[in-house]
């Protein structure tokens, strides 16, 4: 699935929780550290993302910049939730960007008829 990640992502064997991987990559900028921990939440995380755009690329894309923004704001992490959860919020936001428009849905032929049939009569004299 993620092979740009995986193959990025080196497994170090640690048996430090999420909570430690992120602490260690905040107190040392640890990059293994963060490997680690995205190593083990990058399947989870393009099985979201994939679930929200339905399509691999996108999915890929949106996996990446929530990543990245991770890292970036890795500081801003209270503790207050698993850090599981926190990184999914970063993808969930990620992938909602990336979301396709939906085309809106049709009226049924049927269905527009009878709206018409039932629409007020309008008066050609007042127009």
């Amino acid at each position: 699935m993620l092979s740009f990640i995986a193959a990025q992502t080196a497994h170090t064997g640690s048996c430090l929780d999420d909570h430690e991987l992120l602490a260690t990559y905040l107190r040392a900028n640890d990059r293994e550290a963060l490997s680690e921990l995205f190593r083990r939440h990058a399947d989870l995380c393009y099985r979201v993302a994939h679930l929200i755009v339905n399509q691999p690329a996108l999915a890929e894309a949106a996996v990446w910049e929530a990543f990245q923004q991770v890292m970036e704001e890795a500081a801003q992490y209270t503790g207050g939730e698993h850090v599981r959860a926190w990184l999914l919020s970063y993808v969930i936001q990620a992938a909602r960007k990336r979301k396709p428009a939906e085309a809106p849905a049709r009226t049924p032929r049927r269905a527009r008829f009878q709206l018409d049939a039932q629409a007020p009569a309008v008066n050609a004299a007042r127009i």
